[in-house]
């Protein structure tokens, strides 16, 4: 859906909230973590529009009610739940951007059935993709597309160098060269291109791919299992198991480094959990980031071991007395991490995929003959060939 269509959408069901429950007087909007945070307090102000009146908006996290914490492997993040309301009594409208196998809702409903006992607990989704797990319905759907559990999505750049990084660090990917003659035009053919295969496509806008990536992991399903293909090393922040594993190119697709959580304590020995910190000491030079002055690899796998977090690590540093381990009789190196406080602060900032940026994510419809037709006009016959023959082997197996 595009922005105008979820725009679109979110106006439908504010209408349709207003019809089912004969106005505003009993009814409050709670927003699921990540995503539905967002599309409650959107669905508010068009609510407000269109009846003048405001409607309670709280803020719900599912994590200690989710049932799969017994076999996670990951410590779960909790974040803030806030409702400052008594939902006793009231209507309160579930609102999240996707529903999928469920499990999400049944853990919200479980979370605010904790704060008390509503009227009634209504259901409100921008898309739902159907593969339910649990006898679970939406009241109020934005879009209903379909999807196959095993889905490619294509995700692009929309700034490569957004100035919200830029305006953090003004270097950050400066030292780029200038596209290849030839290469920016053709993007659009590739677009041309995907949108005649049906397979979904996504963006972020103002940010880069890996923004866009990072929001979608942040909002897929526990029952999601994702595969991000890419040489980007930025996006080893986002390996977690069981649901998200990188296939890092090593030479092209005929190369690939599987990285899940063993394989990236194998391959960098540290937790993938703590691969940004590791970068953002060490550097990385495709982006224009030079890191702590001195310290390489080594020097930042073995900081990165010893200390629990960078806060640590500088307050340590700054001490006379530092405990055993690798700042133990290193001045020059306290020295240097004390001098580059501020750019770890900015890095901290930087380094981080924003995973709460909307994604735009959208999909065309299969024209075999329209491909082919395609292919012959832009000369990519062979490759589209083979292009329709994976995605024929990979339906036969659907």
């Amino acid at each position: 859906m595009d922005a105008s269509e979820v725009a679109r959408a979110l106006t439908r069901i504010a209408h349709e909230i207003l019809e089912r429950n004969k106005g505003t007087q009993e009814i409050a909007l709670v927003g699921i973590r990540t995503g539905g945070v967002h599309l409650a307090h959107r669905l508010a102000r068009r609510i407000q529009e269109i009846e003048r009146a405001q409607v309670p908006i709280g803020e719900l996290d599912i994590t200690l009610y989710r049932d799969d914490l017994g076999i996670r492997k990951d410590q779960p993040v909790l974040r803030k739940t806030s409702i400052p309301f008594n939902v006793s009594d009231l209507n309160v409208i579930l609102v999240d951007d996707v529903l999928f196998t469920g499990r999400t809702i049944r853990a919200a409903m479980d979370g605010l059935i904790d704060l008390g006992r509503p009227a009634e607990i209504q259901l409100a989704v921008l898309v739902d993709r159907g593969h339910r797990q649990l006898p679970i319905k939406a009241t109020y759907i934005g879009k209903n597309i379909p999807t196959s559990r095993e889905e490619i999505v294509h995700v692009y750049d929309h700034e490569w160098r957004p100035v919200a990084r830029t305006d953090m660090y003004a270097g950050y990917k400066a030292n780029r060269q200038e596209d290849p003659e030839g290469l920016p035009e053709q993007f659009p053919m590739l677009r041309q291109v995907l949108d005649l295969t049906g397979m979904s496509q996504a963006m972020t806008r103002g940010w880069e791919a890996e923004d866009a990536i990072g929001a979608i992991c942040a909002n897929a399903d526990p029952a999601d299992r994702i595969e991000i293909v890419s040489g980007d090393r930025d996006l080893i922040q986002l390996v977690r198991d069981p649901e998200v594993k990188v296939l890092f190119t090593l030479r092209g697709i005929s190369e690939l480094l599987e990285l899940d959580e063993a394989g990236v304590l194998e391959k960098y020995e540290v937790p993938a959990a703590r691969y940004m910190e590791f970068a953002i000491l060490r550097g990385d030079a495709s982006d224009g980031l030079p890191g702590v002055r001195g310290v390489g690899e080594k020097t930042a796998r073995a900081l990165v071991q010893t200390y629990g977090s960078l806060d640590e690590l500088l307050e340590d540093a700054r001490s006379s007395e530092p405990r055993p381990g690798p700042l133990k009789g290193k001045p020059a190196l306290r020295a240097r991490l004390v001098e580059s406080a501020e750019y770890i602060s900015t890095m901290l900032r930087l380094v981080p995929v924003n995973a709460i940026a909307p994604v735009d994510r959208w999909r065309g419809v299969r024209d075999d003959d329209g491909l082919t037709a395609l292919a012959d006009e832009l000369a990519l016959r062979g490759p589209v060939q083979r292009l329709k023959a994976a995605l024929d082997s990979v339906a036969e197996k659907a």
